[in-house]
């Protein structure tokens, strides 16, 4: 009688098809994701804005005080940048003084936050305690890529609703 021996395993040449294999994969689908990546970041950006202004009206709504949201939109020009911040009015001087600030958003990376059609140069959004836009302002923010091609308007309307365009 025989006995026979199997082995198991690779060749040499088979785990170089593999990695071969998935290195042209790779290459493919490297330059998909990348321009997928500052997409993803504008709409992650405008989501949390979104949700901001959510908080704003609610927190509002809960501490019988006036919430603001105070942007600061990016230089003409620039790749990325703006930012905004969240903040309880407690002494009623329609500010975002240093002790009311409830939290501060910078834009990531290859977004920007552009313009507000909030009252300039000093771009404020906010909520009463009843829920309602702060001092009757309503109007949108715009948030688009570092290269232009996309955007999102995030709009705050007279009734206090919060949508994402």
């Amino acid at each position: 009688m025989k006995s026979e021996i199997k082995q198991k395993g690779f060749t040499l040449v088979e785990v170089m098809i593999v990695l071969a294999i998935l290195g042209i994969l790779a290459a493919v689908a490297t330059p998909m994701i990348t321009s997928m990546l500052p997409r993803y970041h504008l709409r992650a950006a405008a989501r949390e804005l979104v949700i901001d202004f959510k908080k704003a009206k609610m927190e509002a709504v809960k501490r019988n005080r006036n919430v603001l949201l105070q942007f600061t939109p990016v230089a003409v020009g620039a790749a990325a940048g703006g930012s905004y911040q969240l903040c309880v009015d407690n002494n009623n001087n329609d500010l975002c003084d240093a002790g009311e600030v409830l939290k501060i958003v910078t834009m990531p990376a290859r977004v920007r936050l552009v313009t507000t059609t909030f009252s300039s140069p000093v771009h404020f959004a906010g909520f009463t305690s009843r829920g309602l836009p702060w001092q009757n302002k309503w109007g949108t923010v715009t948030l688009n890529t570092s290269d232009g091609t996309r955007s999102y308007q995030v709009s705050l309307s007279m009734t206090g609703a919060v949508r994402l365009q």
